[in-house]
Order: structure tokens, then sequence, then C-alpha cells
């Protein structure tokens, strides 16, 4: 992360500023004079696993978040959103929000679109609604795309490494 901040000067080949930044060592006022202080890192990764444990110490990253997958109560706002506009009919969010335990939002906008697709496999020329059948057949084929081993695992990361963001 060291170097960041720095600030390319408009003119200067991008090779040379690489160059020039990696074998001087600058002193603090002149970094300062051409440091950004308005760079800021955001990474995201669902293998943490595999980040070697040098940018996890302190100092890297001065903030690290594990989001876990939204709970029943999220899953129904995020269905309620996706749908949002949707020919609906006979649906029962609750049902749905109880058997899809472990999926992330695009899960679910996975899930809605095949209900979508289902609904017009079923009759493409008359295909007014998207019912609950077809939120029931298109969970068949979709599944969650994190297991619980996997968040059992960002868990523990996690709790090694920074704190949990909870409801």
């Amino acid at each position: 992360m060291d170097g960041l901040g720095i600030k390319i000067q408009s003119g200067e080949n991008l090779s040379s500023e690489f160059i020039k930044r990696n074998s001087q060592v600058e002193t603090n006022d002149e970094h300062h004079k051409h440091s950004n202080d308005d760079v800021i890192v955001v990474a995201a990764t669902n293998r943490p696993d595999c980040i070697d444990d040098a940018l996890l110490r302190p100092g890297r990253f001065d903030i690290i978040l594990y989001v876990p997958p939204p709970n029943s109560e999220e899953r129904e706002s995020i269905l309620q959103t996706i749908t949002d506009g949707m020919p609906l009919q006979d649906i029962n969010f609750k049902k749905i929000v109880e058997i899809t335990n472990n999926f992330t939002g695009a899960d679910l906008k996975n899930l809605c679109n095949m209900a979508a697709m289902n609904s017009l496999k079923e009759d493409i020329l008359k295909a007014t609604y998207i019912t609950e059948k077809h939120f029931m057949q298109a969970l068949e084929k979709v599944k969650p795309s994190v297991s619980t081993e996997q968040i059992q695992m960002y868990e523990r990361l996690a709790t090694k490494y920074g704190p949990i963001i909870s409801e």
C-alpha cells in the first residue's frame, strides 16, 4: 500500500514516475507534497482465504468487514425490490424467504429471472403472470452460491481480522 497516494504530475511518463517512486526514498515533506489524501482503496473478494496474510496485517487495510448473506427480513425486502414492476400473482414471499437461506442478493435476482423464464416457457404467448409455482420450479435449479461451510469460514476469518457487520 506504500506510495498509493502519489500523484503523477501532468506530462510525466507513467513508467518513469513508477521507477522514480520505487528507486528513491522520499522524505516525509516531499512525499506529503505529492500525496493524495483523497485516495480510498476498497477491495472485495469471495475468497478471503486466498489473501496473503501480509495484506491482512494491521496498517494495510484500516477496516476489514465481513458482510454476511441477508437474513430473512433482508431477503424479503430484496425480493420485493427485485420483483417491483414484475407481473406477480398469488406469491407468498414469506414461504420463498424460508427456503432461500444463504441466498445472496445476486442469487435472489437469479431466482426471480428464472421464475420469469419459467412463466414464459409455460406458454410464451399467454404468459401474463409469474406465480409461486414458477418460483418453486426455479428453486429446483437455483441454489445459493455460498455454502454453509463457506459462511462459517468467512465468519472465522472475520473474527480473526476484523469486525462482523450484523443486523
